[in-house]
This record gives structure tokens, C-alpha cells and sequence, in this order.
């Protein structure tokens, strides 16, 4: 408009850089001039931009691309080293990225199956996939059921297991902090069968548990391009100076039946039920979590495009669930 022009070249060094999570398939930009004051047309050379807007995956541009925008900088936006601003998009970052990459470490569970002589739960390890939401995903197992048997001499035991596994994951509008909330929903139902299977007297033991898991993965930072991130977690924790008479009795909703039974029976019960138990609280709070995901997500980052030009900090999610990051040109 003033006469201006912009040219600029682009020299590709013949040591590649990490390549691009998602790269550019094509590249579109735009000189805009900041237009500021009460009536939006006082102008300010000083923070006009060069707006890019990057597609992937060979998809078009959007058709109503304008001419100007609006202000993307405001005069303090400098004043701690950063003259630019990169947005990721949620379908990017969130849907394509962070949910496939943290499914296979967030949803995993049992596949519970019968089995006959043992009273352990019986399963197969398996993995969900995440159902994207607004500003992130969602997932649930459904209800899982098994029965495992015993035949005694003269007697029969049954063990029936129920598990459900729910998972909600959530971008942080304002903050740089994903939060995964997951919650195990278990059961425990033990019959002792004083005679036939189903046609005798019987003893029951059934006992509930709820087990609660929040992560929180915090974005550190883009170092050298790279998305560095940090993984924290917490569950419900035993009251002080509370004895519980159950393994993870912290995490009990409620028990029906009656636990002091007789002498054999009450081994069999407690071996069953504490047994259970055991294998099922450690891997319902995914055990070394946190490792698991710092190391996976640093080792196998994102890596931005543009980040061989650009310094690349102060990582936050929008409104929208898009991912800003403050730029500077590298020089």
C-alpha cells in the first residue's frame, strides 16, 4: 500500500533438520498493517507483520482468506524478546498428536475372560482409541465380565470380576497443561458353594472399589524445534492414622456379604479377593506413568515447522484448543 516491498530467499542446508511432524504442503502469506487508535486507522510502521498461514496434508487453502486480518501483535508484545506468535491447530497438535500418541500409554486394560481352575481374573492386556471432543477425547471400555471357577472336593468356588475403565483428555484454554482424568471402576463378588454349584448353600463376599487417576502433562518448551513436556499424577491417598482391612481400602465404595467365614473358606476369600486386588490398583494407576509419557513425548516430540528459523516458547492453548507459541526470528 505504501510502496513497500518484501523479498526474501530460502538457502536449504545440506544437513536436514528433524523433519516437520506435520509438514507444509503449502505455504500462504500476507503484509499487514497494524491499524491502531480509537478509530482503527492510526498506523504503526513498527508492528506491521508478515502473516503465514501453513497447510498439511495437501489440503487446500481456506476460501475466504482477506486481505487484512486484523492486529495480530500489540505494542508489549516485544518486550520479552518474542515478535511473533505460531498457532497450531487442535486438529494438529491435539487429534492427530497427542491423542494417538498417549492412547496406547493412557488406555490400556484388561479384556476380561472366564476361565476354570483358578479363582485369578483371567485377561488379555488391550488398548482403546480415543473419540476426539471439543478440546480433546474421550473413551470408555464398557463394562467388562468375567467368572472364574473352582471345583473342590466337595465344594465350589466362584470369583465373577467387573471392570470399567473410563478416560477423559483435556487441553487447559489459558495454561499449558493437558489434564487426563481416568477412572477404574471394579468389582470383586466371591461365592462359596457349600455342595453343587448353584444348588447349595452358599457364602458371598462382594466388595467395590473406585479407583481415581489424574495426569497432567505440562509443555516446558520447544527446544531446538522440539516440544519438551513434564507428566505429574495423583490419586486418592489413605486417610492419616486410618487402618483399612482391605488392600487400597482407601478406594472402596461399598461391601456386601460377610468376610469372616470359616477358617478354609477365609483363606480361599482372602487370597481371591486380596489377589485381585493387588494386580488390579497398580495397573488401574498405570504404574510409572509419568516416565512413561515424559520420555515418549520428549524422546518422539513434536517437531514445529519453521522451528531451524524460529526460537519457539512460552507454550499455551487457546479458547479453541489450538496451541500459541511466542516466535523469534533465529539470527
Amino acid at each position: 500500500m505504501g510502496g513497500n516491498t518484501l523479498g526474501y530467499s530460502i538457502l536449504v542446508n545440506a544437513d536436514a533438520d528433524l523433519p516437520a511432524t506435520f509438514p507444509p504442503t503449502g505455504l500462504w502469506f500476507v503484509t499487514n498493517q497494524y491499524r491502531g487508535g480509537a478509530d482503527g486507522r492510526t498506523l504503526q510502521p513498527d508492528l506491521d507483520t508478515v502473516n503465514y498461514l501453513m497447510m498439511t496434508g495437501g489440503k487446500p487453502f481456506p476460501a475466504n482468506l482477506q486481505p487484512w486480518w486484523g492486529n495480530l501483535v500489540v505494542p508489549d508484545d516485544a518486550k520479552d524478546g518474542w515478535y511473533g506468535t505460531i498457532a497450531v491447530a487442535d486438529p494438529l497438535i491435539v487429534k492427530d498428536f497427542l491423542l494417538a500418541r498417549l492412547a496406547p500409554l493412557v488406555l490400556a486394560h484388561w479384556q476380561l475372560r472366564d476361565q476354570d481352575g483358578s479363582l485369578a481374573p483371567e485377561y488379555t492386556e488391550v488398548v482403546g482409541t480415543f473419540t476426539p471432543t471439543a478440546l480433546g477425547g474421550t473413551w470408555t471400555s464398557g463394562p467388562q465380565t468375567s467368572r472364574s471357577h473352582v471345583t473342590n472336593s466337595f465344594s465350589n468356588d466362584d470369583v465373577d470380576y467387573a471392570m470399567t475403565v473410563s478416560v477423559d483428555l483435556a487441553v487447559t484454554p489459558g495454561s499449558n497443561e493437558i489434564v487426563i482424568k481416568r477412572t477404574t471402576d471394579f468389582d470383586v463378588h466371591y461365592t462359596h458353594w457349600y455342595g453343587i454349584d448353584g444348588h447349595a448353600l452358599s457364602t458371598e463376599y462382594h466388595v467395590w472399589y473406585d479407583v481415581p487417576l489424574t495426569i497432567t502433562v505440562q509443555l516446558l518448551g520447544v527446544q531446538d524445534g522440539k516440544l519438551q513436556v513434564a507428566v505429574t499424577s495423583v490419586t486418592r491417598e489413605p486417610e492419616p492414622h486410618t487402618a483399612y482391612a482391605e488392600p487400597y481400602g482407601w478406594d472402596i465404595t461399598r461391601s456386601e456379604g460377610d468376610s469372616s467365614i470359616w477358617l478354609s473358606v477365609q483363606d480361599t476369600l482372602d487370597a481371591a479377593v486380596d489377589g485381585a486386588v493387588e494386580m488390579a490398583v497398580p495397573k488401574a494407576l498405570l504404574t510409572g506413568i509419568e516416565t512413561a509419557i515424559a520420555q515418549d513425548l520428549n524422546l518422539k516430540p513434536f517437531v514445529f515447522p519453521g522451528s531451524a528459523q524460529l526460537f519457539m516458547a512460552n507454550p499455551l492453548f487457546s479458547a479453541e484448543g489450538d496451541l500459541l507459541l511466542g516466535l523469534q526470528y533465529k539470527v
